[in-house]
């Protein structure tokens, strides 16, 4: 098993005697925190789930622009499995949900699908995907997207 684990805080400042106060970034914070746990269920398989959240909140000290707190958390799973030493299958499924902060509005949601195969032949990689994408905010209509790929990498 493996286990990833981060967590990030920044924070900006402006230097009065620089000319720079006031300025948009001035006073504001950031933190994110990551955490993905994968658990090999045998050689060429394994499954893998992330969490990941981050919270912005904007100082704007003096700039007539309000405090807000823009939050983001996703979350994923995948899986993969080798058949062989020359083919194999992964599949992807994330979910980002985005506030924006603005106390009427609505969040928005955005997932996507992934499912690759690739095989090797004479040596090379080939594979195909099928990816499915859909962002929605509140009540309206989602907007979805599919794409079917392939592709290829070529060694010499």
């Amino acid at each position: 098993m493996t286990l990833v684990a981060a967590y990030q805080s920044k924070s900006w400042k402006a230097i009065e005697n620089k000319g720079t106060a006031d300025s948009v970034l001035d006073g504001t914070t950031n933190s994110e925190l990551a955490l993905a746990v994968r658990y090999a269920i045998m050689e060429g398989m394994f499954i893998e789930a992330d969490y990941e959240t981050a919270a912005l909140t904007y100082g704007n000290a003096g700039t007539g622009v309000t405090d807000d707190t823009r939050t983001w958390n996703a979350m994923g799973l995948a899986f993969a499995m080798a058949f062989s030493e020359a083919q194999g299958f992964v599949f992807s499924y994330d979910s980002v949900t985005t506030n924006s902060g603005v106390e009427s509005a609505d969040d928005t949601v955005a997932t996507e699908m992934v499912v690759s195969f690739n095989q090797k032949i004479g040596g090379q990689q080939v594979w195909v995907a099928y990816e499915a994408d859909s962002t929605k905010a509140g009540d309206e209509d989602a907007d979805v997207s599919s794409v079917i790929a392939l592709g290829g990498r070529v060694s010499f």
